[in-house]
């Protein structure tokens, strides 16, 4: 098994490897963003404290504790599940329950994983939601911070593959604004959550060769659909510039 955070030479030598260096880079916070978006209640500290749930945060650092090794073998079998084709019907929904699966099966921190679902489920719809959004917005920073790194090494290195990873991004920022504008918990708020942990793992998919950049270009226009009018698909001028350079 190749690991996600060495033996860089056995990573897939058809994506750009300046992009392979940046997912490297990214798979932390890809890892902390699954977290949050799988088990908001993670990101909530403060909150669990100002409500006298203290009880609920026991366990909570050592999801931070896991070796590169840990977090590279837990991610694994995500990433394979996310690594289907959009060129068929494809159930997110069942792709996120399979994803849900390995949250159980992880050896080190599995009753650490249902213990958190567990205590999620024994809030009110009223703290569910705020906790939810807490998960997002900190979700929508590490994304934010990752495109503006991806954008900005794409302005001195170029390439097609950054471009394509960057709208992506982009666009996963504008999907958590519409989520953050929900004033209850719905269907539509879950299913669009775990389509952005999807996307995310897909990313990772490309410097593992389940994936190809043809494939990410697909879930923007895929993703494009969920975007309101108000946040339309914006082609950065200043990266099409640096393409044709």
């Amino acid at each position: 098994m190749s690991n996600l955070f060495h033996n860089e030479e056995e990573y897939y030598l058809e994506i750009n490897p300046n992009l392979n260096k940046f997912l490297r880079r990214s798979v932390e916070d890809i890892y902390e963003i699954i977290l949050y978006l799988y088990r908001p209640i993670v990101s909530a500290r403060n909150y669990l404290k100002k409500w006298r749930k203290e009880s609920y945060l026991r366990g909570m650092e050592n999801l931070f504790k896991l070796s590169d090794r840990e977090k590279d073998i837990f991610l694994k079998t995500m990433i394979d599940i996310a690594s289907f084709k959009f060129d068929e019907f494809v159930d997110i929904e069942k792709i996120s329950n399979e994803v849900e699966k390995n949250f159980s099966k992880e050896k080190k921190l599995g009753k650490t994983f249902e213990k958190f679902a567990n205590n999620f489920q024994r809030l009110s719809e009223r703290e569910q939601l705020i906790i939810i959004k807490k998960a997002l917005k900190e979700s929508s920073i590490k994304i934010h911070d990752m495109r503006i790194e991806v954008e900005e090494e794409s302005f001195s290195l170029g390439g097609y593959d950054f471009f394509v990873v960057s709208q992506l991004l982009y666009l996963l920022e504008r999907l958590i604004d519409k989520l953050l504008r929900l004033d209850k918990l719905t269907f539509e708020l879950a299913s669009l959550i775990n389509f952005i942990s999807i996307e995310l793992l897909r990313i990772l998919a490309l410097k593992e060769g389940k994936l190809t950049i043809d494939d990410i270009y697909y879930d923007i226009i895929n993703l494009s659909q969920y975007i309101e009018p108000k946040y339309p698909v914006e082609i950065d001028n200043r990266l099409i510039k640096s393409l044709e350079a």
